[in-house]
Parts: structure tokens; sequence; C-alpha cells
């Protein structure tokens, strides 16, 4: 048995060449957390072929809304298709919602006895880094609602892995702010909000679903935001044109720029700016998205839909200028040359690679449901070519497909073995 080669993976480096005309993924996927099973879609470009790690959104619907629901509302796809990202829609647990009855919903209020959304998003953040080629310093969160509520929470909860956050007609509660949300570093913000807001209303108080859940008003919301990233009270004030006058509302936009700034290294900065987008006459909807987000008969209730932007190129726009901040630059993937074998394995796998530099490596075993089952390695390793050595003899493992995990500071890429 030749030992001077593997062949699957000489196989794999000859068939990755050759593909079929690309086309764009729409995968419906579920993830087992807390003994729950947990869905979400993930939208993957044509363009992707894993060469290159790519920027992830996170986009999460509202209460009462599910994961297709929002994709539909937002129809941020097309703008992933040509701006080149990866986008996620989670999906929340059941819920009671008022005049509605049974449906999905985040658990905002952080309840002991309700699912942890936190924690299940931030498992989710694990299982696509591990099996996609993610960009981790250019995460980002976005929603509308209680979608955007969920993304402030996150920008609390989790900081360290979401690079900005974007919300449309979404504030933190008054009930939550000081409970579940109160930030410990910087983070961008952008905020979209109409003024004719009924259900999270521009002025504050209860919507007309009330008397409880109450939102502050968006001005006192984001200046918590502004003096949580250093920003001064100035801004600019943009009136964007008004190029479809039958949708009754216009767009302000202020721009708070005088805000701490963030060193990427490298001679790299980016600024904790907080932007408001004021959609003024603008109803609890997405701007720039298909009148079929507002159900039949519910006019009235949702408001206008704003037509002089499009919500979801906006937030890109804001989201692709900033990134978290890294101590050294990443370690190109593709340098990696990371193979596993042999691939099938029954008893002993080996993992080689190669390092640019020294850095602190991290291999681990994940199982086909995205669940770790060991920490391989996790020590600091020299430059130059490496080969880490896995006995599975006294573990027991059912046969099938695994992924092993390669973490470089904060780059990932990973491989499928299966185990016989």
């Amino acid at each position: 048995m030749n030992k001077d080669i593997s062949a699957s993976a000489e196989i794999w480096n000859f068939f990755k060449r050759h593909s079929l005309p690309a086309t764009a993924s729409l995968l419906d996927l579920r993830l087992e957390h807390d003994g729950m099973e947990r869905k979400y879609l993930l939208h993957i470009p044509a363009a992707y072929d894993g060469s290159e790690a790519w920027p992830l959104v996170l986009n999460l619907h509202g209460l009462g809304v599910n994961r297709f629901g929002q994709m539909l509302e937002s129809q941020m796809n097309p703008v992933a298709d040509t701006a080149q990202f990866i986008v996620a829609y989670p999906e929340g647990t059941l819920r009671n919602v008022p005049n509605i009855g049974e449906a999905p919903g985040w658990n905002t209020f952080m309840d002991p006895n309700a699912p942890n959304d936190i924690a299940f998003i931030d498992r989710l953040l694990e299982h696509i880094v591990a099996a996609y080629n993610i960009d981790t310093s250019r995460i980002y969160a976005t929603g509308k609602s209680q979608g955007g509520e969920m993304s402030y929470l996150l920008a609390c909860q989790i900081p360290e892995k979401i690079a900005a956050i974007a919300s449309v007609s979404g504030t933190i509660t008054v009930e939550n702010m000081n409970s579940t949300c109160t930030p410990n570093q910087p983070i961008p913000v952008l905020h979209i909000h109409g003024t004719a807001d009924l259900l999270g209303p521009f002025n504050g108080g209860a919507g007309i679903l009330g008397p409880f859940p109450t939102f502050p008003a968006v001005t006192d919301h984001l200046a918590a935001w502004m003096d949580n990233n250093g920003c001064t009270l100035d801004a600019t004030s943009t009136s964007l044109p008004d190029t479809d006058t039958s949708d009754s509302s216009s767009v302000t936009l202020f721009k708070y720029e005088s805000c701490q700034i963030i060193s990427l290294g490298d001679n790299m900065e980016r600024t904790a700016e907080v932007w408001l987008y004021q959609v003024n006459g603008g109803g609890h909807t997405w701007p720039g998205g298909p009148k079929e987000q507002i159900p039949p008969g519910f006019e009235a209730f949702f408001g206008n839909i704003n037509r002089d932007i499009n919500a979801s190129s906006e937030i890109w726009n804001f989201f692709n200028r900033r990134q978290l901040v890294t101590s050294t630059p990443p370690i190109p993937l593709r340098t990696l040359n990371l193979i596993a074998f042999p691939n099938p394995a029954l008893n002993e796998l080996n993992f080689s690679f190669e390092l640019q530099r020294t850095a602190p490596v991290e291999l681990s075993l994940y199982n086909s449901i995205g669940q770790k089952i060991e920490t391989i390695f996790n020590q600091t390793l020299g430059q130059g070519k490496q080969q880490i050595r896995w006995d599975r003899t006294h573990r027991t493992l059912t046969p099938g497909v695994y992924y092993c995990r390669l973490s470089i500071n904060n780059q990932v890429t990973s491989q499928a073995i299966v185990l016989n």
C-alpha cells in the first residue's frame, strides 16, 4: 500500500478544479441545540466556491414571521449574489403571538424557562464557520422588528463575534434595555424606522398590540448606543431623493460619525458610527421590500412601504465598510493545504497542514449535525509543515461522516471525513 500520497486528497484536488455551471443554493437546514431541533435557511451565492473567506449576514425575522417570511420580505439574496456574501435566516421557536396565535418568536427577555436564543445563534455561527469558509472578522446581524431587537442583543451578549448590526423597525424594549443589554464595547449601528410605525412607535410607548412591552423613542434608544460608541451629538443630515412619490413617504439620513475609532491593525481603522434612516411617513415595513410583506387587509396596520431606498442594499453598504478588530492579518486559508488521511479512516487519522508563521492552532472534530465531539489539538505551533495524529481506538464513535475544523487565529477551514 503506497504511503507517498493520499489518494482521496489527490482525487479531491482534481475534482475541485471542475464544476457544473454555478447556481445559487438555498438550503433548509436543521441544527440540534439544547435538545431541540432548530431551523434555519442558508443562501449560498453561485459564485461561492470555498476558495476565499466570505462575509456572513444573519438576517432575523420579526415576531410571528418565520425564516421564509424574512427571506421574502427583505429580498436580501439578490444583494448577496452581487456583493458576494452568505446569508443565514435563523428561526425562533413557537410562542403565543397576539392576534396571530402560535408562531415563531425570539426569547428577547432571556426568560430562563424559554430557549436561550443567544446561545442558539452563537452555536449556529460555530456550525456555519465550521462548514464554510467564513471571514470571521466580517459577521454581521440584521433583522426586522423583534429580529432587529435580537440584533441589538447579539451586540450586547456576543460583541466579540459581531462586526456591525442593523435594525429595521426594532428597538430594545424599555423592559429589556437595562436587564439584558448593557453594551461593553463599541459596535457600528444602523437603524431604519418609520415615523408612522404603529407597532413600534417612533416616539416611544406601547404599540397598538400593547400595553406590554413598551418601546423607547428611537432617538433615545440610539442616544444610548451613541454614548456606548463614544459619539458626539453632532450629526450630518441628508434628505434623500424622493424617487417614488406614490409611497407617501420620504427618507432623511442622520449620520453620527464623530465616534470612537477602532484600530484594526496594519494602519487600518474603522469608526463605531451610528446611522439613522428616518422614514418620514413610513410604517412597520422593510423599505424596498415586496408588497406581499403586508398580509391582505392589514395595510392600515403595517403602514406604507417606502420605495426610495432598498433597505437590504443600504444595510450591506453599511456593513461592507466594517469588520472586527484583528491583532494580526489572517493567514490565507488556501496556503494551509489541509489534508486528512487516510480518508475514509478506521482507527487512525493524520492531519497535515502548513503554517506561514507561528500561530495558535485548534483542531476539533464535529459530527454531521454540527455537534462538537472532541478537541483534538489546541496549542501554538511554529512556522512550517505540521502533522497531528488522532487515535480513535479508545473512543466510541459510530461509523459515518464527520468534520474536522481547523482554526488558525480567527480563520477557520474544515474538511469532511468518513469513519468506518
